[in-house]
């Protein structure tokens, strides 16, 4: 079954073109919002597995929106921008994903996917007994160090969640405080 999308970008003409490459490339494109309000109202009717959300939206910027998606109910959100480097913040906000514009159909599935998968560790965390909203909080901690140990040992993002889910286990630590460790050493 297709992974179901809301794509949510202020210029029509680059909403519809997504849209379609998505949809070629065997997604499920649900519903198109253009501004903040519509994303919430399509993403609350549709429940999507994906949402697409461009950061500058009028109304409610994506950032925003991801804010409010990930408290409400928490959702696999991809940033994409033209605006400049809004890595941190993106994942201050709890979204799995990042793109800066300009980019080619085969980098945002590619990171559709990445982010799919960087939401199922998320929400391993969040039910292994974690309060929710302590690991939305830790979450940018956690990937950050995920993103760094992948780079710094040249591994995969999935083995490195593995390494410092193991090491948080074996040292009997949150985490985050693994996590922390590893974005200070």
């Amino acid at each position: 079954m297709a992974v179901s999308m809301v794509v949510a970008e202020d210029n029509i003409l680059t909403s519809m073109i997504l849209r379609a490459e998505l949809e070629k490339n065997g997604y499920n494109v649900i519903a198109l919002a253009r501004s903040g309000p519509e994303v919430m109202e399509s993403w609350r009717s549709t429940l999507p597995e994906v949402v697409v959300v461009d950061v500058m939206l009028p109304e409610m910027d994506g950032l925003q929106v991801t804010r409010a998606i990930m408290r409400e109910r928490p959702t696999c959100i991809v940033i994409i921008t033209g605006m400049g480097d809004y890595q941190q913040r993106a994942d201050d906000a709890g979204a799995m994903g990042y793109l800066e514009k300009p980019f080619g159909i085969e980098h945002l599935i590619a990171e559709v996917e990445r982010a799919r998968r960087r939401f199922a560790w998320f929400m391993s965390v969040r039910g292994s007994g974690s309060d929710p909203e302590a690991v939305l909080e830790s979450w940018p901690v956690i990937s950050g160090a995920v993103r760094r140990l992948a780079s710094r040992n040249h591994i995969e993002e999935e083995e490195a969640f593995q390494r410092l889910q193991q090491q948080a286990l074996d040292q009997r630590l949150p985490l985050r405080e693994v996590a922390q460790r590893e974005l200070s050493g």
